[in-house]
């Protein structure tokens, strides 16, 4: 999906001037949110610009901003004329979904490193206890031997199986 001026519209033409889509281009960054409000009425302020430039091309950048003012001032008209309280909670609501995306790719990062290191300790425990001898004790508590390990007698199983 686009994100630019003239994303919302539809009314823009794919062969705007490059010049001119530049100058919005700058001027985009200098919103503190840039949602469907800002779109819009970037959208506007393009036609104007075009029509501005209509019969004769803008030669550069700095042309359209000695007939418009910088990006900068643009965006200060903008916000001169919106509804502020607006404008702060779409700007905060930004700040906590993000803050909020960051908890839940930490958290989901945390979670997939630790079911990681529990698999792998449930897998190298599978491995210890496959390879380990159990001790066998007398009943006066004497070491008597050690028992076949788990891999030895799965072993044992499986050549008697054959047979």
């Amino acid at each position: 999906m686009s994100c630019g001026p003239f994303a919302v519209t539809g009314q823009r033409k794919a062969n705007m001037n490059p010049t001119i889509k530049n100058y919005f281009q700058q001027a985009e960054l200098f919103f503190p949110v840039l949602g469907k409000p800002e779109r819009v009425w970037l959208s506007r302020r393009a036609d104007e610009i075009e029509d501005y430039f209509s019969e004769q091309e803008p030669s550069s950048l700095e042309a359209v901003r000695q007939a418009f003012g910088p990006p900068q001032r643009m965006v200060q008209e903008y916000l001169a004329q919106a509804d502020t309280r607006a404008v702060v909670r779409r700007v905060e609501n930004r700040r906590r979904t993000r803050l909020c995306a960051w908890a839940a790719s930490a958290i989901l990062l945390l979670g997939v490193l630790t079911a990681g290191v529990r698999v792998g300790l449930l897998w190298k425990g599978d491995q210890v206890v496959g390879d380990y001898h159990m001790p066998v004790y007398s009943e006066d508590g004497s070491l008597v031997g050690y028992e076949k390990s788990l891999n030895e007698q799965e072993a044992e199983r499986l050549e008697s199986e054959t047979d």
